[in-house]
């Protein structure tokens, strides 16, 4: 018998001793939300739709645009303007870049940590004070504790954006999916994070600005290779 067709007599018996697997259990590798070198604004993840911006308490949405990226080509760069009006009350003011997803939430509970890339360019202001940022995982469809489905629903976790003059990159960003917490003003009726977790149906990067009323800054937030491990 040639060795050809030995190998081929052999193949059944080869398989019955191995058995199948599950191709699930093969890790595949991080889960690319966007590395943005296509050049465009839709999501390397096709259940999501394109980027947009955001900003609070005044809400405006406008386009992000496309900056040098993490060692590469391209990045998402959000210019924000954020002014804390002076309206005698204590509003939050921010302003953020945020992806929904176009079709059904995705379950995001296999992954152990989101990972990516970041750096802030202050701009001119008024009142730079402290920005703190963060990454909200929205869950829209999920209820909170109470039985309620009010919508604005997510968990988020803070991220440090790298400090140096000039703006650089730094070392990619490793939110362990674990610490993503309910909002402190959820708290006395907070969504479960882990339940949130399998129904991600937005993405968002959020600067909120410490400003006093009436002040008001300026900077760039950019986002580069947005994976999940």
């Amino acid at each position: 018998m040639t060795s050809t067709a030995l190998a081929v007599a052999m193949l059944p018996a080869v398989l019955g001793a191995t058995g199948c697997f599950d191709a699930h259990s093969v890790d595949q590798g991080p889960w690319v939300i966007d590395d943005f070198e296509d050049g465009d604004l839709n999501p390397a993840d096709r259940n999501f739709g394109a980027w947009v911006c955001y900003t609070y308490p005044q809400p405006s949405q406008y386009l992000p645009v496309l900056d040098s990226g993490y060692q590469s080509a391209f990045s998402l760069a959000l210019d924000f303007t954020v002014v804390n009006p002076a309206s005698g009350t204590n509003d939050n003011a921010g302003a953020g870049v945020q992806t929904l997803t176009a079709a059904v939430p995705e379950d995001f509970s296999r992954f152990n940590k989101m990972v990516f890339s970041s750096k802030s360019v202050p701009g001119v202001s008024a009142s730079p004070g402290v920005i703190k940022f963060a990454v909200h995982l929205g869950c829209s469809t999920v209820s909170l504790d109470d039985g309620t489905t009010p919508g604005d629903v997510f968990v988020l976790l803070p991220f440090v954006v790298p400090s140096a003059v000039p703006p650089d990159w730094g070392d990619p960003v490793q939110l362990p999916m674990a610490n993503f917490e309910s909002p402190s003003y959820l708290s006395a009726h907070p969504v479960d994070p882990a339940t949130c977790i399998r129904h991600v149906d937005s993405i968002q990067f959020d600067a909120e600005p410490q400003l006093l009323e009436g002040q008001s800054t300026m900077g760039r937030l950019d986002i580069d290779e947005i994976n999940f491990q």
